[in-house]
């Protein structure tokens, strides 16, 4: 006969299943390898591998979880059997938001502008979705409040983190250099740079087209790491310190966390979330950019900020805008914030002082800026080739906002005097909103605290651009959200817990984060999904491609394709294939990337040179190079 904790039990295990069934559903649509209501109405019975991998791998996650909570509540599982409504609570919540999902209803919300149907449908906020009911079924089966963890425990835990941070930055940022992924307009492009700069010549690029990097971006602080480039002249150098300043930033973000919320989890969070982040690691793998170090940066000045350390905090704020001329406007915000907001960051200062450092950032921002686009980038305007410039203008990047006008003064005036087309531009065309969407749900949404006015310029120059690059997910214009947006989903939850005085919000919101952060990445693939292909013998460069490379001499003139143009970059002339202009040698891999060309255009022009178009004759003929050399 079945007693009350027989049924309790009964009635845990069934929403435990049933939780498990609604969440495996959500897992194949996010995945898109099903519909959620068509498996429900149409094909309820599994018939592919991977549906039947899903369900047993969510299965295997359900049974790891109650052998945790098992041993967490001294071998008593029988304490969590109350919880059970909460579980079905976190089922229910999957299939009714998928029922709401297809049905008619939806499409009332939609509009003239917006096809909010299309958003609430989207794979997005499935993530959402899946994240909040993964947090509730999580955190009623685990106790997490009566784990106790030693501080030994605690060093070992943050370490752990700290190397896998630094390893997971270093392999997506090496690793298209040793496969030849790595694009020419900007590992070969900054290679070239550093190239001259360590011979203390003028940071000219042949692959961009102009004889002075400046007059294509203002960023000096890439300077301070000419002395590494020194002891070893490659672009894997450039990629390995990338990597290293983007993933120090976990350090002052855990410390900023800690000293603020006083709360461990709260930080270990911050560094995870950090680190997961989509755009950065994207960023990371697509090249080199001054940019890419950005938030570890602004994260270093904020910690010497709250601190008390001003020297150093202002020798950082000159660091970080230093790495492109748009980052000052960052930094005004960050000072307006600092003027605002400052006394709730436990300043040991005094109202005076902060107000001072405010004042002083938002002066600095400004005059760095006006300094940059003003003075510096147009006095260098005319040091493009003539097939590299691409604008009339001073600052070729004004272009980008034609929506608004051709010039700054009057892009601010449009944007101020006519908010709602200001408004229109930020949202269309719909790749904007989706490419939005992936940055908040990247942080689960968590954006209510001050703090996040410091992104704001970063959103407008992204999403108020007409450059489709710069609103699009797949590069690296999205890296910049990183610092800002984890310090501000991890300040959201202290907010709310402050607010509420409730312990529990600090454990379910920090598995909530981490919960959206890594379905996030599963969703987009991000490259740390990417890594679970990895094999130590990418990291050593195809000697059927290398070898032949070295004879070319190392002063000769070069065109190359895409990829491969960084491994040849440290010279004084290397050009992007088509573009050869004279060079002495030709080098063809034609299993790479053949960007910028098409397929039909790179045969045909690859098959004139190999037909001995313009006296250059084949040297070297393998299953995977062709290198060419121009006949005196």
């Amino acid at each position: 006969m079945l007693n009350k904790e027989k049924i309790l039990g009964l009635k845990y295990w069934l929403t435990n299943l049933i939780f498990g069934y609604f969440f495996s559903l959500g897992m194949m649509a996010l995945l898109n390898k099903g519909d959620f209501m068509d498996w429900v109405i149409n094909n309820p019975h599994p018939k592919t591998s991977f549906q039947i991998i899903v369900f047993l791998v969510v299965l295997a996650i359900i049974l790891g979880v109650n052998i945790i909570a098992y041993f967490n509540n001294d071998k008593k599982l029988s304490m969590n059997f109350p919880n059970w409504t909460r579980i079905l609570k976190a089922g229910l919540l999957i299939f009714i938001y998928f029922i709401f999902r297809k049905s008619n209803l939806i499409f009332l919300l939609d509009s003239q502008f917006f096809s909010f149907s299309q958003i609430i449908g989207s794979e997005e906020i499935v993530v959402l979705i899946l994240a909040f009911s993964c947090s509730l079924y999580l955190t009623s089966v685990i106790n997490f409040s009566s784990i106790e963890i030693s501080s030994k425990i605690k060093k070992i835990v943050w370490w752990l983190v700290v190397i896998i941070g630094v390893l997971i930055f270093l392999l997506i940022s090496c690793l298209p250099l040793t496969t030849f992924n790595a694009p020419a307009s900007d590992v070969g492009l900054f290679n070239q740079v550093f190239y001259n700069y360590s011979r203390f010549i003028t940071p000219y690029s042949t692959i961009r087209g102009v004889t002075h990097i400046w007059a294509d971006h203002f960023h000096p602080t890439i300077m301070l790491l000419v002395p590494f480039y020194w002891l070893f002249k490659s672009p894997i150098t450039l990629l390995i310190l990338q990597a290293l300043i983007a993933v120090s930033g976990i350090i002052p973000l855990y410390l900023v966390i800690n000293k603020l919320t006083k709360n461990y989890w709260l930080s270990l969070t911050a560094m995870l979330v950090f680190v997961l982040y989509p755009g950065l690691q994207m960023a990371l793998s697509f090249g080199f950019y001054p940019e890419n170090m950005a938030p570890a940066l602004f994260l270093w000045a904020f910690w010497f900020l709250i601190n008390n350390n001003i020297w150093k905090y202002f020798l950082f704020l000159i660091l970080w805008i230093g790495l492109k001329e748009s980052i000052p406007l960052h930094a005004f915000m960050l000072g307006i914030f600092i003027y605002f907001w400052g006394k709730d960051l436990r300043f040991n200062l005094n109202i005076k002082r902060y107000k001072l450092t405010a004042i002083a950032t938002i002066i600095i921002s400004i005059v760095w800026f006006l300094l940059a686009t003003k003075i510096i980038i147009p006095a260098h305007a005319q040091d493009f080739y003539p097939w590299a410039k691409t604008s009339a203008s001073n600052y070729i990047y004004a272009n980008n906002y034609q929506d608004f006008g051709s010039s700054f003064p009057q892009i601010a005036k449009s944007i101020l005097t006519n908010p709602l087309h200001t408004f229109y531009v930020f949202f269309h065309p719909d790749l904007k909103l989706y490419t939005l969407l992936k940055i908040i749900i990247s942080f689960g949404g968590l954006i209510l605290v001050p703090i996040s006015i410091i992104a704001f310029p970063m959103f407008g120059e992204n999403f108020l651009s007409s450059r489709f690059v710069q609103y699009n997910w797949n590069f690296h214009y999205q890296a910049q959200f990183s610092a800002i947006l984890a310090l501000s989903a991890i300040l959201s939850i202290y907010y709310l817990f402050k607010r509420y005085q409730k312990p529990k919000i600090i454990i379910f919101g920090a598995v909530y984060l981490l919960s959206a952060s890594l379905l996030t990445s599963l969703f987009l693939r991000s490259p740390f999904i990417g890594l679970k292909n990895f094999r130590l013998s990418q990291l050593v460069l195809d000697r059927e491609i290398i070898e032949p490379l070295k004879i070319i001499p190392a002063q000769a003139s070069v065109s190359a394709q895409n990829t491969l143009a960084p491994i040849l970059s440290g010279r004084d002339t290397i050009y992007l294939f088509p573009r050869v202009d004279g060079a002495e040698y030709i080098v063809l891999v034609p299993q790479l990337s053949r960007y910028p060309l098409t397929d039909d255009e790179y045969q045909t022009i690859s098959n004139g040179y190999l037909n001995g178009g313009d006296n250059y004759k084949i040297v070297i003929r393998n299953e995977k190079i062709i290198i060419l050399r121009k006949s005196q």
